[in-house]
């Protein structure tokens, strides 16, 4: 009888004990889907690494040094955290449960489940460790546990951490588990696919525009979009699974490569160079003094670390002095180029008060969050909004260089205009000279040697060809009378002296041919078909020219074609052309000239009518 009381009495004190060893249970009923179970987990932290076996004794003294999770953020830590829970199945089925830990930088992690005579090793996992030593292919990390009916388990976790230390812990079925994924991998998937659509229409834009802004703003975009890539854990997943320890140094460096991407594509949007000289040759400082320290890490790591005391805080300052610079130059840009200061400042402002939130994530200030992280988001944002003030520049460039083109043709116009006039003017010399002076000479020249002897008569026919001929050259070098008689009456001329010098067969046509050019247009395009006809007649060796002119609403076409033997318009012209590209051009015209070697030529003139003659 004593005896039998005697075990009823140990019995009961094991199980007091056991039960004292639990943890607050969380209980799981047959519509369970999952929950956020930071609440429910006890924990204390160590500086010493100790065995699962010791830390579970803690659990089951119960001394002072446990707590319970009533936050996300604990702040910058450098030790070993041990979490517990006690889970319940209360249903009549069987549950496939995962903790999920929503935090993928961890250092390290073991999962441990706690039997009645022992705590049982099942994961070690973590960024120390490759990807595939995760119980599951996923960026976050979850731990698998099943649960038959009316059965309760206790989960021991272990966590070691060298950094701010974020714990969202979650408690999920299987298909909660998927279903989670499934969204938020839709989610980034389309941040990461519009900041690469962003990122190649940069590039794009870059290689046609020729402006360094757009380079820069497709560094930016590029390093925005892996950091968020890596910052999730995607990279770890999907790029470099097998590389250990490489997402923390990975972001930090991406983090001060975006800062000096930014500082390039800030100078090139906001001008810094024209508008704040000063500010921009001190940005450049920042910029190479940042590049030193990203070299210096690469090459120097050991020193680097060894002297990070030194070497953070400077880093640090140089940050700060270049934001502060950004800010200014932003500013200032309100007076300079108001629409793109506007956007440039919003979406800087994003950037700098979502990292003055993120310091929930380091344990800092009254609130706690944890979510996306808002740096990524304020990225999102920043790609809109610098991308409508590139769009912007871009118009702007575009209006500029239409500006400049329009400048530029006009100021050509005025100096073909001029350098025409000033040929008309000496060929106008020249003709006078020849027909006052020398031709008035030749004749007197000519009554002197009027005798009867044959020599003289020779001489004499001799000299009136010569008189002729200057006449015929004052007559050809002395600008037409367009005043007088109107571009057609001034072709016909021409053409019917061109047949009588040259003998060739010119056929002229006119059609529909009612309104009249201004007095310089027909100047110039009758020149134009002047030195076309003379070219033919020199150089073709053409049997048949037809020159045929149309008149239509808002334009003359005046073409001229020919039987020669042609040549190839890929070669160097000759002076003539070019002469007549040069008078084209001065009265807004077109002239197009197509030729092939044995199969003539063909010379299309089009001329505008003047919008002041009506």
């Amino acid at each position: 009888m004593n005896a039998r009381i005697y075990h009823i009495v140990l019995i009961s004190f094991i199980s007091a004990q056991w039960a004292c060893a639990q943890t607050d249970t969380l209980l799981i009923g047959k519509d369970f889907k999952g929950i956020s179970a930071n609440s429910y987990f006890n924990y204390f932290n160590t500086d010493a690494e100790i065995t699962a076996d010791s830390a579970w004794k803690v659990f089951t003294q119960k001394t002072n040094s446990l707590k319970r999770i009533n936050k996300i953020n604990f702040g910058p830590i450098n030790g070993y955290y041990w979490l517990a829970l006690t889970v319940k199945n209360t249903s009549n089925k069987r549950q496939e449960l995962y903790l999920e830990i929503r935090q993928p930088h961890l250092y390290r992690i073991v999962f441990n489940r706690v039997f009645r005579d022992s705590v049982v090793t099942q994961f070690e996992t973590g960024i120390h460790f490759n990807f595939f030593k995760r119980p599951l292919p996923n960026r976050f990390f979850d731990f698998p546990v099943t649960c038959e009916p009316g059965e309760s388990f206790t989960m021991l976790v272990q966590v070691h951490h060298i950094n701010s230390l974020s714990l969202p812990l979650y408690i999920v079925t299987n298909e909660a588990l998927q279903q989670n994924n499934y969204r938020e991998n839709l989610v980034w998937g389309f941040w990461l696919g519009f900041l690469s659509f962003c990122t190649m229409s940069s590039f794009i834009a870059f290689l046609f525009f020729r402006k360094s802004v757009f380079l820069w703003y497709f560094f930016y975009i590029l390093t925005a979009a892996l950091y968020g890539f890596t910052e999730q854990g995607f990279s770890f997943q999907y790029l470099f699974p097998r590389l250990a320890d490489f997402e923390a140094p990975a972001i930090i460096h991406l983090g001060v490569y975006g800062f000096v991407f930014l500082i390039k594509f800030s100078q090139g949007l906001l001008e810094t160079r024209k508008h704040f000289l000063l500010v921009h040759k001190i940005l450049n400082w920042v910029f190479y003094f940042t590049l030193v320290f990203i070299v210096a890490g690469y090459l120097m790591p050991g020193f680097m670390f060894r002297f990070s005391t030194i070497v953070l805080p400077t880093l640090n300052i140089d940050v700060l002095v270049g934001l502060g610079l950004l800010s200014y130059c932003g500013i200032k840009s309100l007076w300079t180029n108001k629409v793109i200061a506007i956007f440039y400042l919003v979406a800087y402002g994003t950037l700098i008060a979502a990292s003055v939130f993120s310091i929930s994530n380091y344990g800092f200030g009254a609130f706690q969050y944890f979510g996306p992280n808002p740096v990524l988001i304020s990225y999102f944002l920043e790609a809109i909004l610098l991308s409508v003030a590139l769009i912007i520049l871009f118009r702007q460039i575009q209006k500029e260089r239409s500006a400049l083109i329009a400048t530029v043709a006009t100021q050509q116009k005025e100096m073909y205009k001029n350098f025409i006039g000033g040929i008309e003017k000496e060929r106008n010399r020249i003709a006078g000279e020849l027909h006052d002076d020398i031709g008035s000479r030749l004749s007197f020249l000519q009554r002197l040697l009027s005798t009867h002897s044959e020599e003289s008569k020779k001489t004499s026919d001799q000299l009136e060809q010569i008189i002729k001929d200057v006449r015929q050259l004052s007559h050809d070098l002395a600008p037409p009378l367009a005043h007088v008689s109107g571009l057609i009456p001034l072709l016909e001329k021409l053409i019917s002296d061109i047949r009588q010098s040259t003998g060739l067969n010119i056929k002229f046509q006119e059609y529909d041919f009612k309104r009249e050019l201004s007095t310089e247009q027909i100047q110039q395009v009758y020149r134009i078909v002047q030195e076309a006809l003379n070219n033919i007649a020199k150089h073709a060796g053409a049997s048949k020219i037809d020159v045929q002119v149309f008149g239509h609403k808002n334009e003359v076409d005046i073409i001229i074609e020919d039987n020669g033997k042609g040549f190839d318009i890929s070669q160097p012209t000759g002076l003539g052309i070019n002469q007549m590209k040069i008078r084209t051009d001065s009265i807004g015209g077109r002239l197009e000239i197509n030729s092939h070697p044995g199969k003539g030529t063909t010379i299309l003139l089009q001329v505008p009518f003047d919008s002041t003659k009506k």
